[in-house]
This record gives structure tokens, C-alpha cells and sequence, in this order.
């Protein structure tokens, strides 16, 4: 596979195959795998605002943990959850991201992703 690339980024390849002591060949490498990423988090972010993914099938298509993508869409100010069912014996309360911040719900899910207290299906969250 060819790629034609401009002076600006002949320079950066240049520079950072330099700085890191390894071949233009890899710099190349490591910036097509790094771009690809961020493309694939970026699409997958774009999908679930679009409502076209949940947010397990973004993560899944992103290739990143449930935490880590929803980590990244509230970085960007996008909800990442559109109701959490929260109970114990089936009676389900609804929190609303309007309800409480997204840092602090965010903290609460990592608490029971940790724990193994929820999991997630490709189309929702259930208690396990």
C-alpha cells in the first residue's frame, strides 16, 4: 500500500523517527495505528450520539472498555448513558443524566463495573 504524504508531514515523520531512534517505516506504523484508533473511537462516539449504537456496541467498535469509551464521550460533554437501572430485588429506579453529574455517576459505574455488580449486554446494562 502507497501513500503520498506532503512536505509538512515528511518533516514530522523526519523528526519523530529522530526522536524516538526508530525507522520512518514505524513512525508511519504507530501514526496510521494511533490515527485508525481515533477514527474508530471518534465513528463510534458519533454512532451512539446518533442513537445507532449502544454504548457497549460503541466500545465494542472501538475497541475499548465499556469505562474507556464512556470515559471519552463524557470528555466531550456527551452523556454516555441514557438511563441506569439501579436495584437490588427488582424494583428499578431510573437516574436520569439530568439527575446528577456525569463525574459522579461516572465514578459510581466504574465502582460497579469493578465489583462485577453490573454488566453489559450488547443493547443494555442488567444486574447480574
Amino acid at each position: 500500500m502507497g501513500v503520498e504524504v506532503g512536505e509538512k508531514e515528511t518533516r514530522t515523520i523526519k523528526e519523530l523517527s529522530k526522536m524516538l531512534h526508530s525507522p520512518k517505516s514505524e513512525v508511519i506504523r504507530m501514526a496510521v495505528a494511533e490515527g485508525v484508533k481515533t477514527l474508530r473511537m471518534k465513528i463510534a462516539m458519533e454512532k451512539y450520539v446518533n442513537e445507532e449504537f449502544s454504548l457497549c456496541k460503541a466500545a465494542e467498535f472501538a475497541g475499548v472498555s465499556i469505562q474507556q469509551m464512556a470515559r471519552y464521550m463524557a470528555e466531550r460533554g456527551i452523556p454516555f448513558f441514557k438511563f441506569i437501572f439501579v436495584g437490588s430485588r427488582g424494583d428499578w429506579a431510573y437516574l436520569n443524566h439530568y439527575s446528577i453529574s456525569q463525574n459522579t455517576l461516572f465514578h459510581f459505574l466504574e465502582h460497579l463495573f469493578h465489583h462485577s455488580i453490573i454488566c453489559c449486554s450488547t443493547e443494555s446494562m442488567h444486574e447480574r
